[in-house]
Protein backbone atom coordinates (compact mmCIF):
# COMPACT_ATOMS: atom_id res chain seq x y z
CA UNK A 1 0.00 0.00 0.00
CA UNK A 2 1.39 3.39 -1.02
CA UNK A 3 1.90 5.71 1.93
CA UNK A 4 2.53 9.41 1.45
CA UNK A 5 3.24 11.77 4.31
CA UNK A 6 1.74 15.11 3.31
CA UNK A 7 2.50 18.17 5.42
CA UNK A 8 1.23 21.71 4.84
CA UNK A 9 2.49 24.98 6.23
CA UNK A 10 -0.46 25.73 8.52
CA UNK A 11 0.83 23.34 11.24
CA UNK A 12 -1.40 20.51 10.12
CA UNK A 13 -0.58 17.11 8.69
CA UNK A 14 -2.28 14.30 6.89
CA UNK A 15 -1.39 10.82 5.70
CA UNK A 16 -2.61 9.76 2.27
CA UNK A 17 -2.67 6.04 1.55
CA UNK A 18 -3.75 4.09 -1.50
CA UNK A 19 -5.92 2.21 -2.37
CA UNK A 20 -7.67 3.41 0.80
CA UNK A 21 -7.03 7.04 1.73
CA UNK A 22 -6.77 7.70 5.45
CA UNK A 23 -6.37 11.16 6.87
CA UNK A 24 -5.48 12.35 10.33
CA UNK A 25 -8.09 14.90 11.41
CA UNK A 26 -7.33 18.57 10.75
CA UNK A 27 -8.14 21.30 13.22
CA UNK A 28 -10.13 23.87 11.23
CA UNK A 29 -10.89 26.23 14.10
CA UNK A 30 -8.57 28.75 12.41
CA UNK A 31 -10.29 29.73 9.16
CA UNK A 32 -6.91 30.01 7.40
CA UNK A 33 -6.61 26.23 7.63
CA UNK A 34 -9.15 26.04 4.82
CA UNK A 35 -6.11 26.34 2.55
CA UNK A 36 -4.75 23.04 3.79
CA UNK A 37 -8.18 21.47 3.43
CA UNK A 38 -8.37 22.69 -0.16
CA UNK A 39 -4.95 21.27 -0.94
CA UNK A 40 -5.99 18.00 0.65
CA UNK A 41 -9.06 17.87 -1.61
CA UNK A 42 -6.97 18.53 -4.73
CA UNK A 43 -4.36 15.92 -3.80
CA UNK A 44 -6.98 13.28 -3.01
CA UNK A 45 -8.57 13.94 -6.41
CA UNK A 46 -5.20 13.51 -8.09
CA UNK A 47 -4.56 10.21 -6.31
CA UNK A 48 -7.89 8.92 -7.55
CA UNK A 49 -6.72 9.44 -11.15
CA UNK A 50 -3.57 7.34 -10.80
CA UNK A 51 -4.03 3.86 -12.20
CA UNK A 52 -3.48 0.77 -10.05
CA UNK A 53 -0.38 -0.41 -11.91
CA UNK A 54 1.37 2.94 -11.44
CA UNK A 55 0.35 3.09 -7.79
CA UNK A 56 1.91 -0.31 -7.13
CA UNK A 57 5.17 0.90 -8.64
CA UNK A 58 5.37 4.02 -6.48
CA UNK A 59 7.54 4.28 -3.37
CA UNK A 60 6.55 5.90 -0.09
CA UNK A 61 7.55 9.55 0.00
CA UNK A 62 6.94 12.82 1.81
CA UNK A 63 5.57 16.04 0.35
CA UNK A 64 5.79 19.40 2.08
CA UNK A 65 3.53 22.08 0.62
CA UNK A 66 3.72 25.74 1.61
CA UNK A 67 0.16 27.07 1.62
CA UNK A 68 1.03 30.39 3.22
CA UNK A 69 1.53 33.79 1.59
CA UNK A 70 5.20 33.94 2.52
CA UNK A 71 7.79 32.48 0.19
CA UNK A 72 11.53 32.41 0.65
CA UNK A 73 12.69 31.17 -2.74
CA UNK A 74 12.40 31.98 -6.43
CA UNK A 75 9.45 30.20 -8.00
CA UNK A 76 11.21 30.10 -11.38
CA UNK A 77 14.16 28.20 -9.92
CA UNK A 78 11.81 25.58 -8.49
CA UNK A 79 9.32 25.62 -11.36
CA UNK A 80 9.15 21.82 -11.66
CA UNK A 81 8.24 21.55 -7.96
CA UNK A 82 5.50 24.18 -7.85
CA UNK A 83 2.12 22.83 -6.77
CA UNK A 84 -1.18 24.42 -7.79
CA UNK A 85 -2.35 26.59 -4.93
CA UNK A 86 -5.45 26.25 -2.76
CA UNK A 87 -7.36 28.71 -4.94
CA UNK A 88 -8.13 25.99 -7.48
CA UNK A 89 -10.57 24.72 -4.86
CA UNK A 90 -11.79 27.94 -3.23
CA UNK A 91 -10.68 31.24 -1.66
CA UNK A 92 -12.75 31.64 1.47
CA UNK A 93 -11.33 34.97 2.64
CA UNK A 94 -12.75 36.87 -0.33
CA UNK A 95 -16.09 35.04 -0.41
CA UNK A 96 -15.26 32.56 -3.17
CA UNK A 97 -16.62 29.15 -2.17
CA UNK A 98 -15.94 27.38 -5.47
CA UNK A 99 -13.21 28.13 -8.03
CA UNK A 100 -15.02 26.51 -10.95
CA UNK A 101 -18.26 28.31 -10.20
CA UNK A 102 -16.78 31.80 -9.90
CA UNK A 103 -14.55 31.50 -12.97
CA UNK A 104 -17.48 30.30 -15.09
CA UNK A 105 -19.50 33.30 -13.93
CA UNK A 106 -16.59 35.60 -14.74
CA UNK A 107 -16.41 34.16 -18.26
CA UNK A 108 -20.06 35.04 -18.77
CA UNK A 109 -19.49 38.59 -17.50
CA UNK A 110 -16.40 38.92 -19.68
CA UNK A 111 -18.63 39.06 -22.76
CA UNK A 112 -20.33 42.22 -21.51
CA UNK A 113 -18.84 45.70 -21.99
CA UNK A 114 -17.27 47.20 -18.85
CA UNK A 115 -19.52 49.44 -16.77
CA UNK A 116 -16.66 51.59 -15.47
CA UNK A 117 -13.97 53.07 -17.72
CA UNK A 118 -11.22 52.67 -15.14
CA UNK A 119 -8.26 50.52 -14.22
CA UNK A 120 -9.15 48.86 -10.92
CA UNK A 121 -7.45 47.12 -8.02
CA UNK A 122 -8.45 46.50 -4.41
CA UNK A 123 -6.39 45.04 -1.59
CA UNK A 124 -4.10 45.84 1.30
CA UNK A 125 -1.16 48.20 0.84
CA UNK A 126 0.57 46.37 3.67
CA UNK A 127 1.35 43.25 1.63
CA UNK A 128 3.85 44.91 -0.74
CA UNK A 129 5.28 48.39 -1.22
CA UNK A 130 4.39 48.48 -4.93
CA UNK A 131 0.69 48.58 -4.11
CA UNK A 132 1.02 51.76 -2.07
CA UNK A 133 3.37 53.28 -4.63
CA UNK A 134 0.87 52.92 -7.47
CA UNK A 135 -1.91 54.22 -5.26
CA UNK A 136 0.10 57.36 -4.54
CA UNK A 137 1.27 57.69 -8.14
CA UNK A 138 -2.27 57.59 -9.54
CA UNK A 139 -4.17 59.28 -6.72
CA UNK A 140 -5.25 62.25 -8.87
CA UNK A 141 -5.98 60.22 -12.03
CA UNK A 142 -9.71 59.57 -12.38
CA UNK A 143 -9.00 56.83 -14.90
CA UNK A 144 -7.41 54.69 -12.21
CA UNK A 145 -8.94 53.44 -8.97
CA UNK A 146 -6.49 51.80 -6.54
CA UNK A 147 -8.39 50.90 -3.35
CA UNK A 148 -6.59 50.22 -0.08
CA UNK A 149 -8.60 48.15 2.40
CA UNK A 150 -6.06 48.78 5.18
CA UNK A 151 -6.47 45.38 6.84
CA UNK A 152 -9.14 42.77 7.40
CA UNK A 153 -10.60 40.47 10.01
CA UNK A 154 -12.66 37.30 9.85
CA UNK A 155 -16.46 37.56 10.08
CA UNK A 156 -18.16 34.35 11.21
CA UNK A 157 -21.59 35.49 10.03
CA UNK A 158 -20.48 36.31 6.47
CA UNK A 159 -17.99 33.41 6.38
CA UNK A 160 -15.41 35.64 4.72
CA UNK A 161 -12.96 38.37 5.60
CA UNK A 162 -14.27 41.86 6.25
CA UNK A 163 -12.07 44.88 5.64
CA UNK A 164 -11.51 47.34 8.44
CA UNK A 165 -12.75 50.25 6.33
CA UNK A 166 -15.73 48.35 4.88
CA UNK A 167 -14.50 48.38 1.28
CA UNK A 168 -15.13 45.17 -0.67
CA UNK A 169 -15.37 44.15 -4.32
CA UNK A 170 -16.12 40.56 -5.26
CA UNK A 171 -14.02 38.81 -7.87
CA UNK A 172 -17.07 38.75 -10.12
CA UNK A 173 -17.51 42.51 -9.86
CA UNK A 174 -13.95 43.01 -11.09
CA UNK A 175 -15.38 42.29 -14.53
CA UNK A 176 -17.22 45.63 -14.41
CA UNK A 177 -13.98 47.56 -14.95
CA UNK A 178 -12.16 48.43 -18.17
CA UNK A 179 -8.72 47.32 -16.98
CA UNK A 180 -7.33 45.28 -14.10
CA UNK A 181 -3.89 45.13 -12.52
CA UNK A 182 -2.25 42.48 -10.36
CA UNK A 183 0.58 42.91 -7.84
CA UNK A 184 2.46 40.40 -5.77
CA UNK A 185 1.51 40.10 -2.12
CA UNK A 186 3.80 38.90 0.63
CA UNK A 187 4.85 36.32 -1.93
CA UNK A 188 3.00 35.27 -5.06
CA UNK A 189 -0.51 36.45 -5.98
CA UNK A 190 -3.31 33.88 -6.02
CA UNK A 191 -5.79 36.17 -7.77
CA UNK A 192 -4.09 36.35 -11.19
CA UNK A 193 -5.79 33.22 -12.49
CA UNK A 194 -9.19 34.66 -11.63
CA UNK A 195 -8.47 37.98 -13.33
CA UNK A 196 -7.46 36.23 -16.54
CA UNK A 197 -11.05 34.93 -16.77
CA UNK A 198 -12.41 38.49 -16.71
CA UNK A 199 -11.71 39.27 -20.35
CA UNK A 200 -10.28 42.63 -19.31
CA UNK A 201 -6.76 43.79 -20.24
CA UNK A 202 -4.59 42.74 -17.32
CA UNK A 203 -1.53 44.71 -16.25
CA UNK A 204 0.82 42.29 -14.53
CA UNK A 205 3.48 43.79 -12.26
CA UNK A 206 6.53 41.57 -12.72
CA UNK A 207 7.78 39.65 -9.68
CA UNK A 208 10.08 36.82 -8.60
CA UNK A 209 7.22 34.64 -7.32
CA UNK A 210 4.83 33.24 -9.90
CA UNK A 211 2.54 30.24 -10.22
CA UNK A 212 3.62 27.26 -12.30
CA UNK A 213 1.44 28.11 -15.32
CA UNK A 214 2.80 31.66 -15.59
CA UNK A 215 5.87 30.40 -17.44
CA UNK A 216 3.67 29.24 -20.33
CA UNK A 217 2.32 32.74 -20.94
CA UNK A 218 3.90 35.50 -23.01
CA UNK A 219 4.01 39.23 -22.21
CA UNK A 220 2.05 41.42 -24.63
CA UNK A 221 0.30 38.28 -25.83
CA UNK A 222 -1.58 37.19 -22.68
CA UNK A 223 -0.97 40.15 -20.35
CA UNK A 224 0.56 43.63 -20.31
CA UNK A 225 3.79 43.53 -18.29
CA UNK A 226 4.76 46.33 -15.91
CA UNK A 227 8.23 46.61 -14.40
CA UNK A 228 8.44 45.69 -10.74
CA UNK A 229 9.42 49.27 -9.80
CA UNK A 230 6.40 50.60 -11.79
CA UNK A 231 8.70 52.91 -13.78
CA UNK A 232 6.93 52.06 -17.05
CA UNK A 233 3.39 51.88 -15.70
CA UNK A 234 2.11 55.05 -17.33
CA UNK A 235 3.86 54.19 -20.59
CA UNK A 236 2.01 50.86 -20.69
CA UNK A 237 -1.26 52.39 -19.52
CA UNK A 238 -1.23 55.13 -22.16
CA UNK A 239 -0.36 52.52 -24.77
CA UNK A 240 -3.47 50.57 -23.80
CA UNK A 241 -5.61 53.71 -23.89
CA UNK A 242 -4.33 54.57 -27.39
CA UNK A 243 -4.41 50.97 -28.65
CA UNK A 244 -7.48 49.64 -26.91
CA UNK A 245 -8.38 47.11 -29.61
CA UNK A 246 -4.92 45.57 -29.26
CA UNK A 247 -5.28 45.60 -25.47
CA UNK A 248 -8.60 43.77 -25.78
CA UNK A 249 -6.94 41.22 -28.08
CA UNK A 250 -4.37 40.58 -25.35
CA UNK A 251 -7.20 40.24 -22.83
CA UNK A 252 -8.97 37.70 -25.04
CA UNK A 253 -5.73 35.74 -25.42
CA UNK A 254 -5.35 35.72 -21.65
CA UNK A 255 -8.93 34.56 -21.22
CA UNK A 256 -8.44 31.75 -23.72
CA UNK A 257 -5.26 30.72 -21.90
CA UNK A 258 -7.27 30.52 -18.69
CA UNK A 259 -9.99 28.45 -20.36
CA UNK A 260 -7.41 26.05 -21.80
CA UNK A 261 -5.03 25.77 -18.86
CA UNK A 262 -6.50 27.04 -15.60
CA UNK A 263 -9.40 24.70 -14.92
CA UNK A 264 -9.54 22.83 -11.63
CA UNK A 265 -9.00 19.62 -13.60
CA UNK A 266 -5.74 21.07 -14.98
CA UNK A 267 -4.53 21.73 -11.44
CA UNK A 268 -5.45 18.21 -10.35
CA UNK A 269 -3.59 16.78 -13.34
CA UNK A 270 -0.53 18.84 -12.34
CA UNK A 271 -0.71 17.28 -8.86
CA UNK A 272 -1.05 13.85 -10.43
CA UNK A 273 2.03 14.25 -12.61
CA UNK A 274 4.17 15.51 -9.71
CA UNK A 275 2.98 12.73 -7.41
CA UNK A 276 3.81 10.09 -10.01
CA UNK A 277 7.20 11.64 -10.72
CA UNK A 278 8.17 11.80 -7.06
CA UNK A 279 6.74 8.40 -6.25
CA UNK A 280 8.53 6.58 -9.06
CA UNK A 281 11.98 8.07 -8.50
CA UNK A 282 14.64 5.38 -8.26
CA UNK A 283 12.13 2.70 -9.26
Amino acid sequence: MLRVQFRCSQNSSAIFSKPILKCQPFNYVDHLLHRDLSIEILVRSAFNLIDTVTLKSMNDFEIIVDSSDYLGFSAKKYHDKLFPDFNFDKWVEVGNDDYHDITQKMLIESNKPPEFQQLYWIGSYDCHWSRRKLGELTRKDDRIDIVNVNNWHWNDNLKRAVTNNGKYTSLLDHCKFKYLIDFQGYGYSGRTKYLLHSGRPLFYVLRDWNEYWYFDMKPMVHFIPVKSDLSDFYEKFEWAENNYNKAVEIANNGKQFAIDNLKRSDAIDRYKQILIREGTKNV
